[in-house]
């Protein structure tokens, strides 16, 4: 990519590259960037930067302890991003240097093609504010995220003594998790059918987004439950 950027522009182009650790692996992950040279890149370029935790509760509502005096908390998860970029001040890096556009993966999808220009290319000619990567899925048995529409009430207007709150019921975009599936869609054989065709589009963890897009995105402030977490 690096090399393709020198071809593009007359200057000598590059591309930063920003990643976001969590409390418990900060310092482990600097230091393996620094033991292996930053893999040939430019240790200025590479900003290592740390995303929020949030505390762990029981199914009952409780608050889960790591030791007696040290409440359990673990990530906030990939959706912490746009929270980090504002509060660690990488939002404002990425203006300074000049960057427009960034390429946005997981670490726990090691067949990421880091920076694919084909899909970033495409993204750009098209002129979006964000885009994403899917795949067909596979397998029932396959435990990603899927992509899909869910309804929910936005309230339109002002709420006060002399208006009526408006609410009407709208769709809008979501990544349904794979311990979030509706047991209706498990049931029976009708409806594993059903779930294929309207529950395709797997999540890869590969996004596209327009820097200032993605500046104006507001942290999500809803708690989820996630069965399967543990304090470590």
């Amino acid at each position: 990519l690096q090399h393709l950027a020198r071809q593009r522009f007359t200057s000598r182009g590059y591309i930063p590259l920003y990643i976001m650790c969590s409390d418990s692996n900060r310092v482990e992950t600097e230091a393996f960037f620094r033991d292996h040279a930053f893999f040939g890149l430019a240790e200025e370029r590479v900003v290592f930067f740390t995303q929020r935790s949030r505390p762990l509760f029981d199914a009952d509502g409780r608050v889960l302890l790591r030791q007696k005096h040290r409440i359990a908390q673990e990530p906030d998860g990939s959706g912490g991003l746009i929270a980090a970029l504002k509060e660690q001040g990488i939002a404002a890096d990425m203006k300074r240097r000049g960057v427009s556009c960034l390429y946005v993966c997981s670490v726990d999808n090691l067949a990421s093609k880091i920076g694919d220009p084909v899909f970033l290319g495409y993204c750009d000619s098209c002129k979006v504010d964000a885009g994403l990567k899917c795949i067909e899925l596979d397998s029932l048995e396959d435990y990603h995220g899927l992509f899909c529409s869910i309804l929910d009430f936005a309230r339109l207007g002002s709420v006060s003594e002399r208006s009526a709150v408006d609410l009407r019921l709208r769709k809008r975009g979501s990544v349904l998790e794979s311990t979030r599936v509706p047991a209706s869609l498990q049931s029976s054989e009708a409806m594993l059918v059903q779930k294929w065709n309207l529950l395709s589009a797997t999540n890869i963890s590969q996004y596209f987004f327009k820097l200032p897009f993605l500046a104006e995105q507001q942290p999500s402030r809803k708690w989820r439950r996630v069965p399967e977490a543990r304090p470590r």
